[in-house]
């Protein structure tokens, strides 16, 4: 905690020296959202309610969106003392993660409360972090089913995960040449991924 407060503080500094000063870069951190309420394309591309941001990212890896949902609940709603989550470093993994996951929900609200804010290329840097959390989700889901088969059925098991998880990796990158290469989408606004997915 110290760590992150120590970094948040530092990046605080640095980006008001760079600026000209605390001050300024109070105003122009202050002055963000008016700005972007007046900037007509924000406000005809990057509009609507703030699930829509949800949507986008289940249009663009519908497998990894389930799965980090899934990752998601693991994280609230699983007990540590059931093993739930288990390894060498059980508490210190959880920690980790459950900062990460602290962050991209923090970081995920952003865009979705301000005005005119919808676009995935705002969230971008949450891409790793809902990989991730959707690797957990994986993980967890798979974990149950293998606990309770025999070691025949995990062979057939483990085939079936790496082929299902292969097919949602193709489809991805089908989504990806369908809607980037073929119909060249110029960004990730709200309005424009919501419209490729219409045609697709």
């Amino acid at each position: 905690m110290a760590g992150g407060l120590a970094g948040l503080a530092i990046t605080i500094g640095w980006l008001a020296m760079s600026v000209g000063g605390l001050s300024v870069f109070a105003k122009i951190v202050t002055s963000i959202p008016s700005s972007n309420a007046g900037n007509q394309y924000a406000i005809e591309y990057q509009s609507g309610p703030g699930y829509l941001l949800l949507r986008a990212l289940e249009i663009m890896s519908p497998v990894a969106a389930v799965l980090c949902l899934v990752g998601w609940g693991v994280l609230l709603f699983s007990d540590r003392q059931l093993n739930l989550l288990h390894g060498s470093a059980e508490a210190a993994n959880w920690r980790v993660v459950s900062w990460i996951t602290l962050f991209m929900l923090a970081y995920l609200a952003l865009p979705m409360v301000l005005p005119h804010w919808l676009n995935l290329r705002y969230i971008s840097v949450l891409f790793g972090p809902f990989y991730l959390i959707a690797g957990l989700g994986f993980w967890y889901c798979a974990s149950l089913c293998w606990n309770r088969l025999r070691t025949f059925d995990r062979r057939i098991f483990a085939g079936l995960a790496i082929a299902a998880l292969s097919i949602g990796a193709v489809a991805d990158y089908d989504r990806f040449q369908r809607i980037f290469v073929r119909d060249a989408l110029k960004d990730l606004s709200i309005k424009m991924v919501l419209d490729a997915d219409k045609r697709n």
